[in-house]
């Protein structure tokens, strides 16, 4: 029988090992002790079977050499062996007398054998901390306390023997449950969601982990591309380790897309860029937040301000929040100074005296995606929505190549790498399945993929599938706006964007899945019918850079594949108005703005720049000042 039927979830925290020497993993309820040092951790969940070849060993299920990886990048990692309906298997859900996820010994046994052969695989390849490897968590089921009421007291002694299980594998670190407030001591409990500042764990002994931070939410067919802006998830963030967090985990960070029949990740993930002066930010304060005592002081209703202070050494950390989504406020702070708190925002203040990260003022690169190679050129914005026809982007002389099609009816073998016997015609297709089946494949070749005209189906491409494909479903042409007011509590319904177009029109093919000599095989298995002779394949490339910082942070600029900046299209430090692609100054701007950006980026592949009045000459006005750039990679 196969035993890969259920879902594992690596994480890669971004957290860095101290060496490859065993270490003991401990915990209490201000830190995760890791060979006695205490730290609070970030990371970052990966699917590694829906990665590309990087990380696609021995047909994406080599999960041992994932894990070597990530011990050779310097990370910590966590192993997440879930048990969910959506992994198991048909050979599992056929098994006479099976109950699944229930107190049923058939169920029980096989899950026993399962994860006992991954937790063998895992200690061969010594890759536990005691170990000298990476991985210094693990986790036993997933989410289960959400439906286990079905269940009554089956439920829960199904997750007594699921927690007993676990820990009689006698890995060496902590294993935890997610979103099962009443896991056994044993288990660390931990939240799943939007939001977990919340949260408490059912145990005072346990650290407050964050173990599914959603970033954002799911693309539906037929539906608006929902968008949770950066500030809002940085907020998110902020506020959990407000609140005592320790451990916060963001779902997606890698292997999300929707290859094969697997379901995508969150739509519009927020990634380093975004976020590493948050992660930097509570780096600076993470003795005290692991060691200090917690005092909170409140400053009007949505305002308050948690202090972190270790009284042995002195060292302070501060967080001041504003949970209004609508009104911006000022703080006296009395001798450690007055801040400026926008709505919906969370300040982390050093040693309780300088402000040294906002949640709502994001520092951050935006780079502008060019197709080329297509019968018209289109570009599309850092977060993949299309701008069909810019009058900006000029139509390009090369076009791409015409596409030649065959077609076959459904029973064929060898379809899935290009053989077969093919008529070099496109027929009707209910001529073509002569009414035998209701399915046509459909097979071309290019050197180099947007399906426009096509029905329902599937697509590969040199046998790799690259997932579904519907751009008959178009969504609600009302209810998408330009801008995006992120204050509050998120919800999938607000911002949302595409509206009046295909779910999904365009579909990465990674590059690995590319032959670099020869022609690309690209097969289409249509359930509908459709028109081929409007699928076009283009090649993405960064056009444009754009870079938004607030005064008293930096900016960082780089070019991809080695280019360097070749041209700064505009500057300005003051009021810039608009976004990347149509910035253009605002009430008041330093002279200086193009010049000193012009020196400090131009010929370099990567740079950054302090956005201060000492940089650019501008004096205090009684504002906070903001630096836009837009550059151009050569």
């Amino acid at each position: 029988m196969p035993n890969n039927w259920i879902e594992f979830l690596p994480l890669a925290a971004l957290a860095f090992l101290s060496s490859c020497s065993a270490a003991k993993v401990e915990y209490d309820a201000t830190a995760i002790v890791i060979d006695g040092q205490r730290k609070i951790i970030n990371a970052g969940a990966i699917h590694y079977p829906r990665s590309t070849e990087e990380y696609d060993f021995s047909g994406n299920l080599n999960f041992i050499k994932f894990f070597q990886l990530i011990q050779e990048a310097g990370l910590y990692a966590i192993l997440r062996i879930t048990l969910d309906l959506i992994g198991f298997p048909m050979w599992l859900h056929n098994t006479p007398g099976i109950q699944l996820r229930n107190d049923n010994e058939i169920y029980k046994r096989e899950m026993e054998i399962f994860t006992t052969n991954i937790v063998d695989m895992v200690i061969r390849a010594k890759l536990f901390a005691p170990q000298g490897g990476p991985i210094i968590l693990a986790q036993i089921e997933n989410e289960y306390g959400n439906i286990m009421e079905g269940y009554g007291e089956a439920g829960k002694n199904c997750i007594q023997r699921c927690a007993q299980m676990a820990v009689a594998q006698n890995v060496g670190v902590p294993w935890f449950m997610c979103q099962q407030a009443d896991a056994p001591q044993s288990m660390i409990n931990t939240c799943n969601g939007f939001y977990c500042d919340q949260f408490t764990a059912n145990n005072p002994k346990s650290p407050k982990m964050w173990t599914e931070n959603w970033t954002g939410w799911f693309k539906l067919w037929g539906g608006k591309d929902p968008h949770r802006a950066a500030e809002e998830p940085a907020f998110a963030v902020a506020r959990f380790f407000h609140q005592g967090g320790i451990l916060n985990n963001y779902y997606m960070y890698h292997g999300g897309t929707n290859f094969g029949r697997t379901a995508g990740g969150n739509l519009n993930q927020h990634k380093y860029g975004h976020l590493k002066q948050l992660h930097a930010a509570l780096r600076v304060g993470e003795k005290a937040l692991t060691t200090g005592t917690v005092t909170t002081k409140n400053y009007g209703k949505d305002v308050d301000l948690t202090m972190y202070a270790n009284n042995t050494t002195g060292e302070r950390s501060c967080f001041l929040s504003n949970v209004n989504g609508q009104n911006d406020v000022d703080v006296d702070l009395d001798q450690d100074g007055k801040y400026f708190v926008p709505a919906w925002s969370v300040g982390i203040i050093q040693n309780c005296n300088k402000e040294i990260y906002n949640s709502a003022k994001l520092s951050s690169q935006t780079s502008v995606m060019i197709r080329n190679l297509n019968y018209k050129d289109e570009t599309e914005d850092a977060n993949g929505d299309a701008n069909e026809g810019d009058a900006d982007v000029p139509e390009t002389e090369e076009q791409a190549p015409k596409l030649n099609w065959t077609w076959a009816p459904e029973a064929m073998r060898d379809t899935l790498h290009g053989k077969g016997r093919f008529r070099a015609t496109v027929l009707d297709q209910k001529e073509a399945t002569l009414d035998i089946s209701d399915y046509l494949w459909y097979m071309t070749s290019s050197n180099e993929s947007k399906f426009r005209g096509m029905g329902k189906g599937h697509v590969w491409v040199n046998g790799y599938s690259i997932g579904r494909y519907w751009p008959s479903q178009i969504a609600d042409a009302n209810g998408c706006s330009d801008t995006c007011d992120y204050r509050g509590s998120y919800k999938d319904n607000r911002c949302r964007t595409n509206c009046g177009n295909p779910s999904q029109r365009w579909y990465h093919i990674p590059r690995s899945f590319l032959n670099s000599n020869g022609a690309n095989t690209l097969i289409l298995f249509e359930e509908i019918g459709g028109n081929t002779t409007d699928i076009s394949f283009q090649i993405v490339t960064v056009g444009a850079i754009c870079g938004f910082a607030y005064e008293c942070s930096t900016l960082e600029l780089s070019c991809q594949g080695g280019r360097t900046i070749a041209d700064i299209q505009f500057a300005s430090f003051g009021d810039p108005q608009g976004s990347c692609g149509s910035y253009k100054a605002g009430s008041f701007q330093a002279t200086t703005s193009l010049a000193a950006v012009e020196k400090a980026f131009v010929g370099k592949p990567s740079c950054s720049i302090d956005v201060s009045e000492a940089t650019f000459g501008l004096r205090n006005l009684g504002v906070t000042k903001k630096l836009a750039v837009e550059a151009v990679c050569g």
